[in-house]
């Protein structure tokens, strides 16, 4: 049975060597959205097959609300042939050969509020397979031809903050506090018999362990959660805000948690790293068992509000 996804994403764009982002509605006297609905609208349907990696990408429909882009690809790749079995009749009922390329529909919604510096790309798997690399990749050089190479367009996961709240109100086992180098304060050690910080790349920890079959002290998960929420809200808090463990000045969290039979650990100075994916697999499917358009667009659009809200707050309407 095929799987499907919802995958999240935030995008903005800046200037090379600047930690400053564009507001969407003014990207050097254009609005961004009507770069990216151009691109999606007129550019990407007529862009030339990929001869040297046998990529194809397409848009099969595309519809424009206000600050909002919705519609659908078709991508897949050619370079090997396989013989199609009709699995009714046991027969062959189609041989691929190594030009043909298999398209696959995926659906895509964009939201890039006016005011605001961060945009909401929401984009369908298929299994384990995507598009985000392969339609990301095409749009950055065509903004480098229509607006200049000297900007960089940011793509990076976008995790919800009530999937971190769930897996600490959970079975949240272990936090390990990292520190670069040795701390100065080493019983039995005198502080200049230490490795200089400057040339010295190991590290050190200190680790909060969970009893076994159980979970970390209710205050600790407490203190950790308050504090967590201003971390993810604010790309200006720094890791070692989060608790303060005296005489130990760590620079990174890692925090683990059991999910189910599964483990799964999360480094909070590389939030880009973890994913998420909404399993959409129970949906109503169109007779070729891809999801129907208008129910994924529903089921979109309702993640899109859940998102909206964590990132921009009630000031803008998603």
């Amino acid at each position: 049975m095929s799987k499907f996804s919802l995958a999240p994403y935030t995008l903005r764009l800046k200037r090379k060597n600047s930690s400053n982002y564009f507001f969407f509605e003014d990207v050097l006297g254009l609005d961004f959205i009507d770069v990216l609905y151009e691109y999606l609208s007129n550019v990407l349907p007529s862009l030339p097959i990929n001869n040297q990696t046998g990529e194809v990408i397409k848009v099969t429909s595309i519809k424009k609300e206000n600050r909002t882009i919705c519609g659908q690809f078709e991508s897949g790749q050619n370079g090997y042939g396989s013989r199609l079995l009709n699995t009714v009749t046991d027969t062959v009922s189609y041989e691929r050969n190594t030009l043909d390329a298999e398209l696959i529909p995926y659906y895509f919604l964009v939201r890039l509020p006016s005011k605001v510096d961060k945009g909401i790309v929401i984009l369908q798997r298929f299994n384990n397979i995507g598009v985000k690399t392969l339609f990301f990749d095409n749009f950055t050089q065509y903004l480098k031809a229509k607006i200049s190479d000297e900007y960089i367009l940011e793509i990076n996961p976008l995790v919800p903050k009530g999937l971190i709240k769930e897996y600490i109100n959970g079975r949240f086992i272990k936090l390990r506090f990292i520190k670069q180098g040795y701390p100065k304060d080493i019983i039995d050690i005198p502080p200049d018999a230490m490795p200089d910080d400057n040339e010295f790349d190991g590290e050190s920890e200190l680790i909060l362990s969970a009893p076994k079959n159980g979970i970390l002290p209710y205050h600790i998960r407490s203190i950790f959660s308050k504090n967590l929420d201003k971390f993810l809200s604010s790309d200006d808090v720094s890791v070692g805000s989060i608790i303060e463990v005296k005489n130990f000045d760590y620079d990174n969290i890692k925090m683990q948690v059991r999910v189910g039979n599964s483990y799964k650990t999360i480094n909070l100075s590389d939030m880009g790293k973890l994913r998420y994916y909404e399993d959409i697999s129970g949906i109503d499917l169109n007779t070729n068992g891809h999801p129907k358009f208008d129910i994924i667009d529903s089921v979109a659009k309702s993640l899109l509000k859940d998102l909206a809200m964590s990132i921009w707050g009630d000031n803008v309407d998603a």
